[in-house]
């Protein structure tokens, strides 16, 4: 009989994965992880970036040097419910081929190794190549997680980076708008974090030429700030510099209600058109939220509305099925 570590304990609500369950029997082990929506947005940006930063984020922070490398997907047996976040089929300076692991953490993860360890049996069994695994530790908390694991006839490890040790330096000023919003993850030193977050948003308009692009690199920025509490100075600095995708005196409802104000003369009516504009705002960022998979607390700490507020539109602004 194989006794099963219950992992469980081991996660919080930031966490990549919730274990579900586990069941055994004498053929197989099933690992069921549900993702949190949270943890998709914070993957769902490294898998957008991962081909533009990959070699400037290795050279920076470790000592691989890669002639070429492709990114692969190995296929886990079945009986793994989990796949590795990101693995490197690589060529390196001295010729050598081998294989590069890396996983994204944003929570300490108590059985880190014994993971880690699982992940390089798997993909030593499908390339018969040298693995380097490392873990980019972007979370909040201090980081104390192990690096080895050590057991009779076994010696394990990986390499552990914590963003938070890394100078802000080394992202800011990349020329590699990738690179440059993953400063806000970083060790600000002496400089307050407004100064910080003002110089990203000046380096990714310098670099990006393309509004989409920008758009997007703001986007990414938003959800990757809340790792470090830091989303209202970022949705400030997108004020002052105009660079959110909403703008209040371009909402229809906003025009509308000001343009009858100003017909009828009365102050009120001008009032009344500018607090429905402000209204649709609320609702269209915290509609946006929601659909990014965001929970109502994060909202309230963002947009200091209630619960109740929250709550209401989202039910005004989801669309019922219509009944036969």
């Amino acid at each position: 009989m194989h006794l099963i570590p219950d992992l469980s304990a081991a996660a919080d609500p930031s966490s990549k994965f919730r274990y579900e369950h586990f069941t055994s029997s004498k053929k197989n082990v099933v690992l069921t992880p549900i993702y949190t929506p949270m943890a998709q947005n914070y993957d769902r940006i490294i898998k957008e970036n991962i081909q533009s930063l990959i070699l400037e984020l290795l050279q920076k922070t470790t000592d691989i040097q890669l002639t070429h490398y492709q990114v692969v997907y190995p296929e886990f047996p079945k009986t793994i419910e989990r796949t590795a976040d990101f693995v490197l089929q690589a060529t390196n300076a001295s010729g050598e081929e081998e294989i590069i692991h890396l996983e994204f953490q944003t929570f300490n993860d108590a059985h880190m190794p014994e993971r880690m360890l699982l992940y390089y049996a798997l993909l030593f069994r499908i390339y018969k190549l040298s693995i380097r695994p490392f873990v980019f530790y972007i979370g909040e908390a201090n980081v104390k997680m192990a690096q080895t694991l050590s057991h009779k006839n076994l010696q394990f490890s990986y390499q552990l980076i914590n963003l938070q040790t890394l100078s802000y330096q080394e992202f800011l000023y990349s020329h590699n708008p990738e690179m440059v919003i993953m400063t806000i993850l970083t060790d600000f030193e002496d400089k307050e974090a407004a100064w910080i977050v003002e110089q990203i948003f000046h380096k990714i308009r310098a670099l990006d030429t393309n509004p989409t692009d920008l758009q997007r690199h703001v986007r990414q920025l938003d959800i990757l700030s809340v790792l470090r509490n830091l989303q209202p100075t970022v949705l400030n600095q997108e004020k002052k510099m105009s660079l959110s995708s909403f703008r209040i005196e371009n909402d229809l409802r906003y025009k509308e209600g000001l343009e009858k104000g100003i017909e009828k003369g009365l102050e009120k009516g001008i009032e009344k058109g500018i607090e429905k504009g402000i209204h649709e705002k609320e609702a269209q960022i915290v509609m946006a939220m929601f659909t990014e998979g965001f929970g109502i607390d994060v909202i309230g700490r963002i947009t200091k509305l209630s619960a109740k507020e929250i709550e209401q539109i989202i039910r005004e602004n989801t669309i019922k099925p219509q009944k036969d």
